[in-house]
């Protein structure tokens, strides 16, 4: 099962209830957000970087004013995440070309807005690795989050370079922080499917210099690293829900933008320490620029990528944009 995240502050002070017996002020505020309709965010991943902008839109409140009360969950691993739509999660985060796999697969799920509209997967190693480049990852080890999205992308690179998947060992590593220490421990010696601006960032906050190839530079085309889906339909007969959670994220992104360490704290926080200050404030800070502000998906950008989705076999067909991304509700929700 999903560790849950309850990123709602009980806000107020610690005062003692009045000889009254009227509430605090905290029991007040508290008594409030429970009256707000409840919605679950399944993260892609434990929290990391790339979700400062919603834990930090939380942090500050942003949720709340938007009429909402949020749960956010950790998915047991990221290629469960898009499953929970089915388990009564409300939206889930994750790549967009992960969504279209899925949505093969027989889940019931669109896109809805878009986090990260560029790609940020990469290649990563260290220096004194051994590797120079794509060709040198014979016999290596390569750690994955475990998405069949990240698995189908590394054979196209590898092909690029005369390389199959079968010369190279693949070690899926669920979450950020275990990608970056068993690289540093050499328990693997590459990543792929991590990203520049979160595995990479931590990396240099520790010193240690990584070699990044962003996936886009290794033949990948273009995409959004990071959406929000959901059940199609889900949101038909309480659009100001869904509009009200992308307002509030979008706030989120901008405040990270003015104040990076405070989008790194939020990390922090919620990934309980398994990020450091030093590695979160750095991919805050690296993330904070690629933050979309509104929530629509480049509809031509997204045919190319299904196209060539069905080119490298990873779609059995092209599926049309609109069955991809639920535009009358993203497209309500970016003309606020």
């Amino acid at each position: 099962m999903a560790v849950v995240f309850l990123l709602i502050g009980c806000g107020g002070s610690d005062d003692e209830a009045t000889g009254d017996g009227q509430s605090t002020v905290a029991e007040q505020q508290e008594k409030s957000e429970k009256d707000l309709p409840q919605l679950q965010l399944t993260l892609e991943s434990r929290a990391n970087p790339e979700d400062s902008s919603v834990l930090l839109g939380d942090r500050l409140g942003y949720f709340a004013d938007a009429g909402l009360n949020i749960y956010v969950l950790g998915p047991v691993a990221p290629s469960r995440a898009l499953s929970y739509v089915d388990q009564g999660t409300d939206i889930v985060m994750a790549p967009l070309p992960q969504v279209a796999m899925a949505q093969e697969e027989g889940v019931s799920v669109v896109a809805v807005g878009t986090v990260i509209p560029e790609a940020t997967m990469s290649m990563i190693w260290l220096p004194g690795s051994g590797i120079e480049t794509i060709a040198d990852l014979k016999g290596k080890t390569i750690g994955t989050p475990g998405l069949s999205f990240h698995e189908e992308a590394l054979r196209v690179i590898l092909e690029k370079a005369g390389l199959k998947l079968s010369d190279v060992k693949l070690s899926e590593v669920a979450y950020t922080d275990d990608l970056v220490s068993k690289l540093e421990r050499g328990g693997i010696d590459a990543i792929f499917g991590g990203s520049w601006n979160v595995e990479g960032a931590a990396l240099e906050a520790k010193g240690l210099k990584p070699v990044v190839s962003k996936a886009t530079d290794l033949g990948i085309p273009g995409f959004d690293e990071l959406v929000f889906a959901a059940k199609p339909g889900h949101f038909a007969k309480k659009p100001e829900q869904l509009e009200g959670f992308l307002e509030a994220a979008y706030r989120g992104a901008t405040a990270v933008k003015e104040d990076p360490a405070a989008g790194g704290r939020a990390v922090v926080d919620k990934s309980l320490e398994f990020v450091s200050p030093r590695e979160g404030e750095a991919g805050a800070k690296a993330t904070a620029p690629l933050y979309a502000e509104t929530a629509t998906i480049d509809r031509q950008r997204a045919a190319k990528l299904i196209g060539w989705m069905v080119e490298e076999g990873m779609l059995e067909r092209k599926i049309p944009v609109s069955q991809l991304v639920d535009e009358s509700e993203a497209n309500g929700a970016s003309k606020r």
